[in-house]
């Protein structure tokens, strides 16, 4: 019972009264349109699919023939990632300046409050998915574009132009677009956030926030299967690019980097005076 009121609490006060939140479809409808002028360029139309696999498009495998052309940050898919970690950034930490140390004592266990907080960083993941989800929705709806998870292959190939895609990139099935474009984005991104909080609870929130931002830009450069954000960028998923990233192991990776910083975070709350360590932030 306790621990329900704990999770009620978190989830009242680091999720519906987070106004963070507002600014999930606002970027996502920016990305969108940003893909609206790119397809209108290559005179291709685009699905559902089609616009939320730009929202995640970040760039090809970094070679000597890609930085020979000049190598610029994917912008967008920075922000994408960035944007749910600056959404969950300060909440536990801002929770034990104020009511923590009574919502501490009630729940009679210190693994208690911290396993509430990483239900409230998981819950906070889901929402913004979800955001995101219903504004590439809310903006198809408005300009007529098809609802629907097919891929045609000319609205891939001008989404990917840069990238080498297989020619089953055009007939990605509902499932694989399932997964590759929500299931295995949404695990690094949530492993991701609990990274940062796991870092935070170590170094302080500020110093989390900017070791993570550091880990989702070096992915923009470097194509390594333990660099998480490289499984939220769709150009270097091997479902339709030559030599990408195995997603189901990614998905492997990214639930055991879940589960290892829930794990490391409650043994660390335990041992330190966290009280004391935050009182001042």
């Amino acid at each position: 019972m306790r621990c329900f009121k704990l999770i009620k609490y978190d989830l009242k006060q680091g999720i519906l009264k987070n106004r963070l939140y507002l600014l999930v479809p606002l970027s996502t409808v920016i990305i969108c349109n940003q893909c609206r002028l790119h397809l209108a360029a290559w005179d291709q139309s685009g699905t559902w699919a089609i616009y939320l696999a730009y929202c995640f498009r970040g760039l090809q495998r970094i070679s000597r023939q890609t930085l020979s052309g000049g190598f610029q940050i994917p912008v967008f898919w920075v922000l994408m990632l960035v944007l749910p970690l600056t959404v969950t950034l300060d909440y536990p930490f801002r929770d034990i300046k104020t009511i923590g140390p009574q919502m501490l004592v009630r729940s009679g266990r210190r693994v208690t409050w911290w396993l509430s907080k990483c239900f409230w960083n998981l819950c906070s993941t889901i929402v913004y998915f979800a955001l995101v989800l219903f504004s590439v929705a809310v903006f198809c709806f408005c300009l007529k574009v098809p609802i629907s998870m097919e891929t045609p292959m000319g609205s891939m190939m001008a989404l990917f132009s840069e990238a080498d895609i297989t020619e089953a990139a055009g007939e990605i099935t509902a499932g694989q677009v399932l997964f590759v474009f929500i299931i295995i984005p949404f695990s690094a991104v949530a492993a991701l956030n609990m990274e940062e909080m796991l870092f935070s609870l170590i170094f302080r929130p500020i110093y989390g926030f900017l070791f993570s931002v550091a880990l989702v830009t070096a992915a923009s450069y470097v194509t390594s299967p333990f660099l998480i954000g490289n499984y939220a960028n769709v150009t270097r998923c091997d479902a339709f690019i030559d030599n990408g990233l195995n997603s189901q192991s990614g998905l492997l990776i990214c639930i055991g980097v879940l589960f290892v910083s829930i794990a490391a975070g409650a043994l660390i709350f335990r041992s330190r005076d966290i009280l004391l360590d935050y009182k001042e932030l």
